[in-house]
């Protein structure tokens, strides 16, 4: 067995370090979120997660302050998210890249307070708005609707009340 220079060990430690390094400064360039929005979304999967089937008000499930929950189809990007939610920037959102993805962004004034955004079977919850044939979907905290929460097989699935009816815009440029 060959004995390995000084210079091909340096190489070697060069590309292992390489290998481990550009995933993880990939993985943070592309979820750049508050400590603040981070920690929001775990209060909010945890109490989701915490859930039994039933009813559950909306608001009785979020430990945090926020003004109005969105949720949007898969083909949007974050400048129309910004654009319809008035908020300052894009900062913590993500849009959701398929129709199965469960897509909740929380706003408080004109900042992002949560966003979930991911499979149900990797989130172990999902939520369901009805059948919406809309741009994106707006609930007010005030609004607070009681939700019925169904728990199956390690996945919450939280429901709007059939005769709820959150605000909806058709078009692109309502908001």
């Amino acid at each position: 067995m060959k004995k390995l220079t000084t210079k091909k060990r340096f190489l070697l430690l060069f590309i292992i370090l390489v290998c481990f390094l550009v995933p993880m400064f990939s993985y943070t360039a592309t979820n750049r979120t508050s400590p603040q929005i981070r920690e929001n979304n775990k209060k909010l999967a945890e109490s989701i997660k915490a859930l039994v089937s039933g009813e559950k008000n909306l608001n009785d499930i979020t430990d945090f302050e926020w003004d109005y929950l969105y949720s949007f189809p898969s083909n949007i990007s974050k400048d129309e998210m910004v654009q319809i939610t008035g908020t300052a920037s894009s900062n913590g959102m993500i849009p959701p890249t398929s129709d199965t993805q469960v897509n909740l962004l929380f706003v408080k004034g004109d900042e992002v307070v949560a966003n979930i955004c991911g499979e149900k079977e990797n989130l172990h919850y999902d939520f369901d708005f009805g059948i919406l044939t809309s741009r994106y979907v707006r609930i007010s905290h005030n609004d607070n609707p009681l939700l019925s929460v169904e728990v199956s097989e390690g996945i919450a699935t939280l429901k709007l009340p059939d005769d709820f009816s959150p605000y909806v815009a058709l078009t692109d440029d309502a908001s």
